[in-house]
């Protein structure tokens, strides 16, 4: 059963980070406490201690990374938005001198 569900989560490891050879290191120092968490996690997860910490780690970096790249707003903002890109404000005199200078570099 164990075998089963280990393969099972390696699959999901493979689907998550890609099948691309591991020619990269990256060395963690933990204290006792946080190595024993992740043994314990990674031995009830049935993957090795490696596959339990990248995954983790793999899945908090998207997380954090969608959070900020990501911009959320309420219908009012979007719609505000939306008109800006649809019909944008003519330039004023000092866009227009700033566009200049950034032509002659």
């Amino acid at each position: 059963m164990i075998n089963m569900y280990r393969n099972v989560r390696t699959l999901s490891v493979n689907l998550i980070m890609g099948s691309q050879s591991k020619n990269q290191r990256l060395d963690v120092r933990v204290n006792a406490t946080s190595k024993q968490l992740f043994a314990r996690g990674a031995e009830i997860s049935g993957v090795t201690m490696s596959t339990f910490v990248l995954e983790a780690a793999t899945h908090r970096a998207k997380e954090i990374i969608q959070e900020q790249e990501t911009l959320t707003l309420n219908d009012r903002a979007r719609d505000a938005f939306m008109d800006a890109l649809a019909k944008p404000p003519s330039p004023n005199e000092a866009l227009r001198r700033a566009a200049k200078q950034f032509r002659k570099k």
